[in-house]
């Protein structure tokens, strides 16, 4: 595993399974992320340094403006003093004296000159300067010890000045509650400075310092580099002469010092291990979260496409079955009309073939009667008296040929006897003639010859002729147009579904009761006789369109009608009526117009405008009536199928 950290980093084994590796980006992140602290931490370095530097300069600016006399410590006196007085002695290094206490070193200052200048001639001209203020020394018995103080243990605390005779120190030098405090050093009877207390507390000290500037490094900048004792301005160069003891007692404090250093810069070093390593483990958790998320929700995904992919073959499949069962219902009602078609036409082909077999059969009995009658009038003429009957009153007996004879003398009355039997025969003759010619016409043709009773009223003929279509079995619901074949079909479709329905309202207790119908639209729809003309007016054009014998402009634009009825527009169904009956005439005259000519002898102008070309509604009195029939329907439709949009609807 790719080790993310410094290699200072140490990182337990046992948490390296449970790490998950960052994606690159990451990783660059967390270099760039290193790279910009390390700067950060160099920078801070270096600005410490320059700190460092401009304290100490300020140091020694202040202490040149001063003149080295500022205040220091009773430590620094008394060591101050003892290495003047060594330096101004010309004996030997200082001993141990047998009378005084064991264990204590002497130090004494090393016999150098000073040099001309700096931090260490300051200081000599201020120690000189104070011995001159204070007066020679007092003079020591010789028989008296030397005053030597020992030096404490590492572990007791350093006396207090007081309690040792020395001075107290200066206000500006007060140490902190947490520092021990170094007493003046004493003087002996020879004139040496014993200076064995204060060199062992100064060394504490140091130490002291040392390890509380090691823990601001550690603090700061994580360096490895401790800085143990004062400024190089500050040195006493002392040197410790004797005393092993103190020594190492020195030394243990240093090392200790040092080992609790070293102790809290490794305790501080595994801290950030593991703070990094639980950043680590943190950051690792939250990829752990983001690609569970990304799963999880690629999971969802997954299984919406899917639901909704089994949705739509479910859709699919059901508008198929739905395709399907359309399909089949059309193909079955198809067939369905198809027989109902076949069978109409065999029951109207038998009744058309029993009617003319009828009308044949009345035909030849009236013929029949009629020669019968002619036969016993010219006989009841022909026994009539000559003379009666050769008269011109007499229309039916009267013979001309006869008449002209005895006009002229030509002829007697026996041969106008004769004439007469002879024009009675050939009356006869040519009657007979006729009939045989009538009977040959029945036999051609016998749906065109009606008989005598019916020839003068054509209208009584279609109200007295039995109704051959049949209107039973009506469809229950009204197709769109879309699902019927051809317009001649829907057409037919519409007329019979509209009988239909008028037919079953007269047959409720309270026909068009909640319907929103006028007074005049009641009158009319609740009369059965209204039916019935609808019923034998519209029976010519269903049997046209079943023969396909209709006009094929009126089928369209019966079809156009009707189809505009079906789906609810019945003012545009009433433009297309009035389109139907009437067309696009302009009615103009249809006389010649004469005007005079222009000049003289110039004769005259004719001027002529013509007709408009008829239509089938001018033409043919049976299609003006079924036009005017489906427009009934159509307003019957609106009755029982209004829109919602009363503007759409036919106003009379």
């Amino acid at each position: 595993m790719e080790s993310i950290g410094s290699s200072e980093e140490v990182i337990d084994s046992g948490y390296e399974e449970e790490l998950v590796v960052l994606s690159i980006t990451e990783v660059e992140k967390r270099k760039r992320k290193k790279k910009a602290s390390k700067d950060k931490k160099k920078k801070g370095k270096s600005e410490k340094k320059d700190a460092k530097d401009k304290k100490r300069k300020r140091r020694e600016e202040q202490d040149l403006r001063d003149g080295g006399a500022r205040a220091r410590p009773e430590r620094v006196r008394g060591a101050a003093d003892a290495a003047a007085h060594v330096r101004g002695s010309a004996g030997p290094p200082a001993r141990e004296e047998p009378g005084g206490e064991a264990g204590g070193p002497q130090v004494q200052r090393h016999q150098q000159p000073p040099p001309e200048g700096g931090a260490q001639a300051r200081r000599s001209a201020a120690a000189s300067q104070s011995r001159e203020a204070a007066g020679p020394p007092a003079a020591a018995d010789p028989q008296a010890p030397e005053a030597v103080v020992p030096a404490p243990a590492a572990s007791e605390p350093c006396p207090a000045p007081a309690e040792l005779g020395g001075a107290e120190p200066h206000a500006s030098e007060e140490r902190s509650a947490g520092s021990p405090r170094l007493p003046e050093a004493g003087r002996g009877d020879n004139g040496e400075a014993s200076v064995q207390l204060p060199v062992l507390a100064a060394i504490k000290e140091e130490s002291t310092l040392a390890v509380k500037e090691e823990q601001a490094d550690a603090d700061h900048d994580d360096s490895d580099v401790v800085e143990v004792g004062r400024d190089d301005d500050e040195d006493d160069e002392l040197e410790v002469v004797g005393g092993e003891e103190a020594l190492a007692a020195a030394k243990a404090v240093v090392e200790a010092a040092a080992a609790a250093a070293a102790k809290k810069k490794k305790k501080k070093a595994r801290e950030a291990a593991a703070k990094k390593l639980k950043k680590l483990e943190e950051a690792a958790a939250k990829e752990r979260r983001r690609l569970e998320e990304e799963r999880r929700l690629t999971e969802e995904r997954a299984q919406r496409e899917e639901a909704a992919r089994l949705e739509a073959q479910r859709r699919a499949a059901q508008e198929a079955a739905g395709r399907e069962a359309l399909r089949q219902r059309e193909s079955e009602l198809r067939e369905k009309r198809e027989a109902e078609l076949r069978e109409a036409q065999r029951q109207l082909q038998k009744r058309e073939a029993e009617k003319a077999a009828m009308l044949q059969a009345a035909q030849r009995e009236l013929i029949h009667r009629e020669a019968e009658r002619e036969r016993a009038k010219k006989k009841a003429v022909g026994s009539v008296n000559l003379d009666e009957a050769g008269s011109f009153a007499n229309f039916g007996s009267f013979n001309a040929k006869r008449s002209l004879a005895e006009a002229h003398g030509q002829t007697d009355k026996k041969a106008g006897a004769d004439g007469a039997g002879s024009t009675d025969e050939s009356s006869n003759d040519s009657e007979d003639s006729q009939q045989s010619e009538q009977e040959g016409q029945v036999r051609r043709n016998p749906t065109k010859i009606r008989p005598p009773s019916l020839w003068t009223d054509p209208s009584a003929a279609l109200q007295d002729e039995p109704q051959s279509l049949d209107w039973n079995n009506p469809p229950a619901d009204l197709l769109p147009r879309e699902e019927v074949a051809t317009p001649a079909a829907f057409v037919e479709h519409f007329a019979r579904f509209m009988v239909g329905a008028w037919r079953r309202e007269l047959q409720k207790p309270a026909p068009f009761e909640g319907r929103d119908l006028q007074e005049t639209e009641l009158a009319v729809f609740k009369s059965r006789r209204s039916l019935q003309q609808i019923e034998c007016a519209v029976a010519p054009l269903i049997k046209q369109l079943q023969r396909n014998e209709a006009s094929d402009e009126v089928v369209r634009q019966l079809d156009k009608m009707v189809t505009l009825a079906a789906s609810r527009e019945y003012a545009e169904a009433g433009a297309a009526y009035i389109t139907m009956a009437l067309g696009h005439k302009k009615w103009n005259q249809t006389h010649a117009t004469y005007a005079g000519a222009v000049g003289q002898n110039k004769g005259c102008r004719t001027y002529r405008t013509y007709q408009d070309k008829l239509l089938e509604y001018d033409k043919d009195p049976v299609v003006q009536k079924y036009i005017q029939c489906m427009r009934k329907l159509v307003h019957f439709a609106q009755c029982i199928r209004p829109n919602t949009d009363v503007a759409k609807h036919l106003h009379f």
